[in-house]
């Protein structure tokens, strides 16, 4: 497996396996022909900063930007926006990076939200929750159906009275490589508070059993109080937490 031995700075990694998952998620960005900034320390070639960035319709985000120190960050951000030609920006940051923030909200961009990065496994995630999802589905007259679009991508649905109630979505950073994160847990709001979101994560998981060694990640808003009582609920750890800044018209 390609590997690009990045050690981001100042993002708040506690793992290994996250460090895996930026690098995956690098290359995935640079073979979609996303734009990549690479900046190399001049005695050694060895890189001491990075920014990557991909459209999204009318947004220009930029996921990933690392560098020892704020100069080195500005320069980044500036290069990588000139090359970009967007005005509507997206920027991720680490909560730690207080200097950069503000700096960012001096230059116009505001802040829209925070998120936390949620990490669970394996040896982790509690069994007896996802042993006993199936008796709940039946006491609720639920069920949950499944769909793979690719060996990759995952959904469960959360199905009642013949229609569908919830989703999941998920999916493998890379093939044959066991980090998956998952995109998306949306329960109609007429079942909310009624354990849906528990039912189709048990489901999800139940389905990952056969997978050996995976971690599972997953983003969410800091003001998502469900979606983080979820996740703990699960003996998901956090990693990092981030803020969502935007520039635009």
């Amino acid at each position: 497996m390609k590997k690009l031995n990045i050690l981001p700075e100042n993002l708040g990694a506690k793992s290994d396996i996250y460090t895996d998952y930026l690098n995956l998620d690098i290359l995935r960005i640079i073979e979609a022909g996303g734009i990549v900034k690479v900046f190399y320390e001049d005695k050694n070639k060895e890189i001491i900063g990075l920014a990557t960035a991909e459209f999204n319709e009318n947004l220009f985000i930029i996921p990933y930007l690392f560098a020892p120190n704020l100069s080195l960050k500005i320069k980044l951000l500036s290069e990588i926006i000139n090359e970009g030609n967007c005005s509507n920006i997206l920027i991720k940051i680490s909560n730690n990076d207080e200097k950069f923030i503000n700096y960012l909200k001096e230059n116009n961009f505001k802040l829209i939200n925070s998120i936390i990065l949620f990490l669970g496994n394996q040896e982790n995630l509690k069994p007896e929750i996802i042993t006993t999802f199936e008796d709940t589905l039946k006491s609720e007259k639920m069920e949950i159906t499944t769909s793979n679009l690719s060996p990759i991508i995952y959904y469960h649905f959360l199905m009642k009275d013949g229609k569908c109630i919830g989703v999941l979505n998920a999916q493998k950073v890379a093939k044959d490589f066991p980090i998956i994160k998952i995109n998306t847990i949306y329960i109609d709001e007429k079942f909310r508070k009624r354990n849906c979101g528990s039912l189709l994560l048990s489901s999800f998981l139940k389905c990952l059993l056969k997978e050996k060694n995976y971690y599972v990640i997953s983003e969410v808003p800091m003001g998502n109080l469900p979606a983080i009582r979820l996740f703990s609920k699960f003996n998901f750890g956090i990693i990092g937490a981030f803020k969502i800044l935007m520039k635009g018209k």
